[in-house]
């Protein structure tokens, strides 16, 4: 984890991690690797924003704890990894951002979380 992505790419905290994907006018020269936790209405409408935007999002891990739905969506969008704990999923040392997806009550805990793994 280099970073947090917090209600899609509007509210992007930039971390110094983001500087080894340097912006080039329109677009990252890497991808920033996303994560999303919690797959359910919210994620969905990011999800066709990170299809718009594949040259400089990729979206390579998901996380839920329903990991039935996770699973589908993954296998359905060619993501790479499903987690069912938010704690597994900061260990992914192959994340750049994630991007929380759940209710209100649970976006403190896990920017914390996700903050302080780095």
């Amino acid at each position: 984890m280099k970073g947090i992505c917090h209600i899609f790419i509007c509210r992007l905290y930039w971390h110094e991690a983001f500087a080894s994907h340097a912006y080039q006018g329109g677009g990252f020269m890497t991808a920033i690797r996303i994560a999303g936790i919690g797959v359910g209405g919210i994620f969905r409408a990011h999800l066709r924003g990170y299809k718009t935007l594949s040259d400089s999002f990729s979206l390579v891990a998901l996380c839920d704890i329903n990991e039935e739905a996770a699973q589908r969506i993954a296998e359905e969008n060619k993501i790479q990894r499903v987690y069912t704990s938010v704690e597994a999923l900061l260990k992914d040392g192959d994340i750049d951002a994630v991007d929380i997806c759940l209710p209100h009550d649970l976006h403190a805990p896990v920017a914390i979380a996700a903050a302080e793994a780095g």
